[in-house]
C-alpha cells in the first residue's frame, strides 16, 4: 500500500493509460496547498491497476505530535542577557515557557539556547532545553537545529523575548497546520503607535488570509485611508515538518537580509505563510524600556 497525498484540483496522473497512480510525496503537497483548497488522502494498491483510490480525510491523521521550540540566545544586540531579565520575580524566559506549557495543542516544549548561562537557568526551573550553535542565522535556523533528533510533525517557534501572549492562538496555529498549512504565524490589529514605530513589524494579507509581505515600514501606506486595515505581525511561527527543514536549508534571501526579516525567506522561496488573527494581548520585550513597561503594565 502507498500513502498519496494530493489536492482536489490535481487528478493523479495515468502513466501511458495504464493505471498506474503517481505517488506523490507529501512536502509536494503542502508546498501546493496555497492555490488549493482541499487536502486527501489517497491509499492505493498498486496491484489493483486502475481502480479509484480510497479516499480519507486529511485533518486528524497527519499532525499527532506538535512541538514548541523557544528560541533563547544571550547576544541581543539592544538588550544583551534578555532571557534571564527579571520580570516578576521569574527570569523572563520561564515566563514564556510556563505559558507555551498551557497550550493544549502543544506535546511538548523546548528551550533552544546558544549559551551556557540560558541551558542552566532554564534546567532550574525544569525545562527541557538544548544548546545549538551560535552561528545560526535565525531564530528559526535555530528552532530547526534543536529538533533534529526530536520527532514531531509539526514544530511551533515561540520567540524567546514574547514574555505575553494569548495562547489560545497557539490552538488556531495547530489547527492551521493540521488543515494542511505548510507554514502558519500570527498577526493583530496595529496601534498608531505601531503604524509609525520603525521596530514594529507589519504584515499584508490577501484575500484568504495569506501573507503578501512583511515590512518595518507602515504598510499598508496610508494613501487613502479606510480601505485597509494596518496589522502587526506577532513573531510567532508555525511549520509542517517538511517546511522547517525546507526552510532551515535555503540560503538567506535578498528581502530577508535587506529588511532582517527570516520570514521573508519563506515567501521569496514560494512558501505560502497563512495568518491568523488574534484578539488577545501580545507583548514582547526588546529593549530594558520594555521590560519596564511589562512590570508596569502586570502591575495593574
Amino acid at each position: 500500500m502507498g500513502l498519496i497525498l494530493f489536492f482536489n484540483s490535481y487528478a493523479a496522473e495515468d502513466q501511458g493509460g495504464k493505471g498506474d497512480f503517481i505517488l506523490t510525496p507529501k512536502f509536494f503537497c503542502v508546498e501546493n496547498y496555497y492555490h488549493n483548497k482541499i487536502v486527501i488522502v489517497l491509499f492505493y494498491d498498486k496491484t489493483q491497476r486502475g481502480q479509484c483510490p480510497r479516499r480519507i480525510p486529511l485533518e486528524g491523521r497527519i499532525y499527532v505530535k506538535i512541538v514548541a521550540v523557544i528560541p533563547a540566545r544571550w547576544a541581543s544586540s539592544r538588550y544583551p542577557g534578555k532571557p534571564l531579565a527579571d520580570i516578576g520575580g521569574k527570569p523572563m524566559l520561564q515566563s514564556v515557557y510556563e505559558q507555551t506549557l498551557l497550550c493544549k495543542s502543544i506535546s511538548s516544549v523546548v528551550i533552544a539556547t546558544d549559551d551556557e548561562r540560558i541551558m542552566q537557568a532554564a534546567q532550574s526551573f525544569g525545562a527541557h532545553a538544548v544548546m545549538t550553535s551560535a552561528e545560526c542565522a535565525s531564530g528559526t535556523d535555530r528552532v530547526a537545529q534543536a529538533v533534529r533528533e526530536v520527532e514531531a510533525d509539526a514544530v511551533i517557534n515561540i520567540q524567546g523575548d514574547q514574555v505575553l501572549f494569548d495562547t489560545s492562538a497557539l490552538d488556531n496555529m495547530v489547527n492551521e497546520l493540521k488543515r494542511g498549512c505548510p507554514m502558519v504565524t500570527v498577526a493583530i490589529r496595529a496601534s498608531e503607535e505601531d503604524a509609525v514605530d520603525p521596530n514594529t513589524v507589519k504584515v499584508v494579507l490577501d484575500r484568504r488570509g495569506y501573507a503578501l509581505y512583511f515590512s518595518c515600514a507602515a504598510i499598508p501606506c496610508r494613501r487613502k485611508p479606510g480601505h485597509a486595515v494596518m496589522l502587526k505581525h506577532v513573531g510567532i511561527y508555525g511549520f509542517s515538518r517538511e517546511t522547517l527543514d525546507r526552510f532551515n536549508g535555503l540560503p538567506q534571501s535578498p528581502l530577508e537580509l535587506s529588511e532582517s526579516l527570516e520570514q521573508l525567506r519563506a515567501l521569496e522561496n514560494g512558501i505560502p505563510i497563512k495568518v491568523v488573527i488574534a484578539e488577545g494581548a501580545f507583548h514582547e520585550v526588546n529593549t530594558p524600556q520594555d521590560r519596564i513597561r511589562i512590570i508596569e503594565l502586570c502591575r495593574t
